[in-house]
């Protein structure tokens, strides 16, 4: 998505502090997250992520925790082709919503990091590398929702599984921003577990 994109506005994505509106991303090109959980500061991060790969899609991308604006809104990445990890918010592998947040194309209207995004189909396989090693997370859904009536809760909220949700824009842009957010929903797979051969 562009630097008007989602992360337009205070882009927020995904706990014990409320914010406010999670996926209006107006002019000021960062994202408001809204009734989004954040970790307490006592926690620690196990899980941290850097990397996001999504071969399927041609998608490889560092990715960079981001903070909270002196407004308090959730901050963007840097560049189009990096992902954003909120870091107050839930770790990708552990129990709850962890959001990923990437541009959908550049402020010239060129394909950004989660350009092919829209094609993702339930069944794919996601992959976050972090410090402790890679997690597969299998997509079970994709869901298109305008900018400002999107399920807060259901994307950054508690959960009792562990899932990962990314987050690009898609639909008309505006002049301040896309009219739609585009939500990609995935689960963390099982380690597979391997058959001991009988001796």
């Amino acid at each position: 998505m562009s630097l008007h994109g989602i992360l337009n506005g205070t882009m927020g994505i995904m706990i014990v502090i409320m914010l406010t509106n999670l996926l209006l991303l107006p002019q000021d090109r960062h994202m408001r997250p809204q009734d989004a959980p954040v970790l307490m500061e006592e926690q620690t991060i196990p899980q941290r992520p850097l990397r996001l790969r999504i071969p399927a899609h041609g998608i490889d991308a560092p990715v960079e925790p981001v903070g909270l604006t002196e407004r308090g809104n959730m901050d963007i990445p840097q560049s189009a082709f990096s992902v954003g990890w909120y870091e107050h918010g839930f770790v990708p592998g552990d129990t709850g919503n962890a959001v990923l947040a990437g541009h959908r194309d550049t402020a010239l209207g060129t394909p950004g990091i989660f350009w092919a995004l829209s094609g993702m189909q339930p069944g794919e396989i996601i992959v976050v590398e972090t410090e402790n090693g890679p997690l597969k997370f299998r997509v079970t859904r994709t869901e298109a929702f305008p900018y400002d009536r999107a399920p807060m809760q259901e994307i950054f909220g508690a959960a009792s599984g562990r899932y990962l949700n990314l987050i690009t824009c898609i639909g008309q842009w505006n002049r301040q921003t896309y009219d739609r957010r585009l939500v990609i929903f995935a689960e963390l797979m099982q380690p597979e577990k391997k058959t001991l051969p009988i001796l």
